[in-house]
């Protein structure tokens, strides 16, 4: 291929260089734009065998983040509903005083319809709280970040962090104590309005639809009386797509007529 010089611009000589319609191609072109929407959430608790949650008119491709905790030591093993596929994200259990141990599962392309999730303990609780959130996104491939979890005894709050590896992730927490009623607990600042349910338990959790900047983020929960707790915090990414632009609009910066 042949190039011709055009002003400070080397282009290919069979290219016309239009500055009035750079606008056009720069909008055909650009990076997709990557971001994650909250579709709808549900939150309870189940006191007897089959444990389930459910969530209605899930959109196909959506992502689903399923929370539980329960009592009694014990640990979650399977998940199923509307056939989907279940992945544990993280739990977190510490023998601190808080016999509750918390989970974090997901569905990264959920199938369409009413969902009911049937959860499989590992041993019988006296009940499990179940929250369940749906999230559209756009701009590239979805993927699970990473998780992590904190626990302490006699404090008034709670902070569990991780560091992303993109910008713009989502994140998610669920948090349990023993001493405070759901009602009265506080989400981290600048996320969303929490859903709490109580039953015998207690359970509260929140999101942040875009974390912003790539590095440490933090979920700080607060409540007015010491407890002990437990908590997990997942971030979920979207790794965009490849762009169609050739490789002399990146080193130029500028639209090129002929190039469609």
């Amino acid at each position: 291929m042949k190039f011709k010089r055009q002003g400070q611009l080397w282009v290919p000589s069979r290219h016309i260089y239009r500055p009035d319609r750079y606008q056009r191609y720069r909008r055909r072109f650009q990076k997709p734009t990557l971001g994650f929407t909250f579709v709808n959430s549900s939150a309870g608790f189940d006191s007897s065998a089959p444990y389930t949650g459910s969530l209605t008119g899930v959109t196909a491709g959506n992502l689903l983040v399923i929370l539980v905790q329960g009592d009694n030591n014990i640990t979650y093993t399977a998940m199923s509903g509307n056939g989907n596929t279940y992945v544990q994200a993280t739990s977190a259990y510490s023998s601190n005083g808080s016999t509750r141990n918390v989970d974090i599962w997901y569905v990264l392309s959920a199938n369409s319809g009413n969902t009911t999730i049937t959860i499989t303990p590992s041993a019988t609780p006296i009940a499990i709280d179940v929250h369940i959130y749906e999230f559209s996104y756009t701009g590239g491939t979805l993927a699970f970040d990473l998780a992590a979890t904190a626990s302490g005894s006699g404090v008034l709050s709670t902070t569990a962090s991780i560091t992303t590896a993109t910008a713009n992730e989502l994140l998610v927490s669920l948090v349990v104590n023993n001493g405070n009623n759901s009602s009265t607990v506080t989400q981290p600042s600048t996320w969303a309005a929490d859903i709490g349910s109580d039953g015998t338990l207690g359970a509260n959790s929140s999101y942040l639809a875009d974390a912003g900047v790539a590095g440490s983020k933090s979920a700080n929960w607060s409540w007015p009386s010491f407890a002990n707790y437990n908590q997990s915090i997942v971030a979920f990414k979207i790794v965009a797509g490849a762009t169609t632009k050739p490789w002399y609009y990146y080193r130029n910066q500028k639209a090129l007529v002929g190039n469609t």
